[in-house]
């Protein structure tokens, strides 16, 4: 049953392994004072990491390896080296404090050097491509810094429920523009935060630290910018998929920041659905059968 295995690899495993590490930092059974027992390191963007390889791996095979030569390597391969790299290098850098963000800023820069590559090379002339990376280093930014901001304002489940919209929203809007690839690659990081949503419900006190989110938010661009350059999904969806962390600051806005943490938290992940909505929606309606049954795309 392949449907099972895939399942089962690219779900259930990433899930489990982001999961289980989760629990054995955080602890949620410890009955000690939550205070007590909430680490202050990115260890999600280390288990995330692990388990986002293990599943692409799992369900294709492991990229080929950077600086080879064996074979060049494209957005998708690229996009999985660097989310392995990334999960360790975070966790290091959230020892440094304020330093870290030079960690971020590298980890970014590969990404839109080595990403759309493909795109700089063959599409792009010399100052098109400036300003499409400029462009894209800006939205970057922009997700970034709206996404590590909220970090600081929420804690529990809703950060892991926004960000969890955003990925399925993604990986769906993915699978309907013509790669399944994309879509199950993007399943993998779904799952590890939907075990970080389950933690949260557990543990009173858990929280994404920046460095958890910079890894969020570097994996969904970098996967992103693969749907957006290497198959069919469309630049106003893929913006409205990049709009999904700025809408969740509604509930900051004068006259909602006084409601109950659990009405703000609604609010946080329903203002988060709809610009992921609307693109799935549009996603759907524009979907066409492929008639040769090819959904999977070299990038």
């Amino acid at each position: 049953m392949p449907e099972l295995q895939d399942f089962v690899r690219g779900v259930l495993l990433p899930g489990f392994l982001a999961g289980i590490g989760l629990a054995l930092v955080w602890r949620p059974w410890n009955r000690a004072p939550a205070e007590e027992r909430a680490p202050k390191r990115a260890w999600a963007a280390l288990f995330f990491a692990i388990a986002f390889f293990a599943s692409y791996a799992a369900l294709f095979e492991p990229p080929p390896r950077p600086f080879t030569g064996t074979r060049t390597l494209g957005g998708v391969d690229w996009t999985i080296w660097i989310a392995l790299v990334a999960g360790p290098v975070l966790f290091a850098g959230s020892f440094l404090g304020r330093f870290a963000v030079a960690l971020w800023a590298l980890l970014a820069g590969a990404v839109l050097f080595a990403v759309p590559r493909a795109m700089v090379r063959y599409h792009w002339s010399g100052g098109e491509a400036a300003v499409w990376l400029a462009g894209l280093a800006i939205l970057l930014l922009l997700v970034g810094c709206a996404t590590t901001g909220l970090g600081r304002r929420t804690e529990r489940a809703s950060l892991p429920i926004v960000l969890l919209i955003a990925a399925t929203g993604l990986s769906i809007c993915a699978g309907l523009t013509g790669s399944v690839l994309l879509a199950q690659t993007t399943g993998g990081l779904c799952a590890c935060l939907g075990a970080a949503m389950i933690v949260a419900f557990w543990h009173p006190r858990f929280r994404l630290e920046a460095a958890d989110l910079s890894f969020v938010v570097l994996v969904l661009f970098a996967l992103g910018l693969c749907a957006r350059f290497f198959s069919e999904l469309r630049g106003v969806d893929a913006l409205l998929l990049c709009a999904a962390p700025l809408a969740a600051w509604m509930p900051e806005l004068p006259g909602l920041r006084d409601r109950s943490p659990l009405q703000r938290g609604l609010l946080r992940c329903f203002a988060a659905a709809v610009p992921v909505g609307i693109a799935v929606t549009r996603a759907i309606l524009g979907f066409e059968p492929d008639p040769y049954g090819d959904d999977y795309y070299d990038y």
